[in-house]
């Protein structure tokens, strides 16, 4: 009986430790499988744009087209160009006021509640980075909440939408439990490609550094003449430093 106790623990130790082995292989492929469902129907999104104003048409709560009945009929909720053309002209004038007067602090905050432009999920953007396969969608304001679905968009820099004169920071947790975020931002390499897709088109970015800075300093996140960039920031050194990846838009013929 005693023998038969010990194979047991043996087994149930041994069954622990390969699925604690093979845990993080396959947790990281359930997120990214989830993270690139939420990229495909942020694309789909866009694909059914409808032209006009959300006045036009009818949606219940959570922003998907209904009939008179309530019943609904789109499988997503809708995106009306006329919010969307709201929303563009509203990030041009917030980015513009950066130009005259930037202070980066209060990073928890968004510029603006994107349901008061019909979109309910949250998601400003998507950022993808090929090489070390991310797909994520990026949320407004890094508080402890948005951080914890994707990447954040730091208030007080730039969003982003490009042009000249831009710095959007984007920042993602490292080691959040069950969940891959920003990880892997040590693994790039110059020349990398980052791409950004929002409402309003696709913007293409390229690595020119990634380095370790203290955790306080935010020098790196103000805007730089004639410079278009995306700075990545994630964790380091167990939370007493910060990761850094600089990304300059690339040209047309790159």
């Amino acid at each position: 009986m005693k023998r038969k106790c010990v194979s047991v623990l043996v087994a149930a130790l041994l069954i622990a430790s390969i699925s604690f082995a093979v845990y993080p292989s396959v947790s990281k492929t359930v997120v990214n499988h989830n993270n690139q469902t939420i990229a495909d129907q942020y694309v789909q999104q866009l694909d059914d744009v409808y032209e006009g104003s959300s006045d036009d048409y009818l949606t219940d709560n959570e922003g998907y087209l209904i009939n008179e009945e309530g019943r609904r009929l789109s499988s997503l909720p809708i995106l009306c160009q006329e919010d969307l053309d709201r929303l563009y002209q509203d990030s041009v004038q917030y980015n513009d006021k950066l130009k005259s007067y930037q202070h980066v602090d209060d990073f928890e905050y968004a510029p603006f509640d994107l349901k008061d432009y019909g979109i309910q999920s949250g998601i400003y953007a998507i950022i993808n980075i090929p090489s070390i396969d991310l797909n994520l969608p990026i949320y407004l304001g890094a508080n402890e909440y948005n951080m914890s679905f994707g990447a954040t968009h730091l208030f007080s820099t730039s969003l982003p939408i490009g042009g000249s004169d831009t710095n959007s920071v984007i920042c993602g947790h490292t080691g959040f439990l069950g969940k891959v975020f920003f990880d892997d931002l040590g693994k790039l390499s110059e020349g990398d490609e980052i791409i950004i897709t929002n409402y309003f088109g696709t913007l293409r970015y390229k690595v020119i550094s990634g380095t370790v800075i203290d955790s306080d300093n935010v020098d790196q996140c103000y805007l730089e003449h004639d410079k278009d960039l995306i700075t990545l920031l994630t964790c380091a050194a167990r939370g007493t430093k910060r990761y850094m990846v600089v990304a300059e838009r690339k040209t047309d013929h790159e």
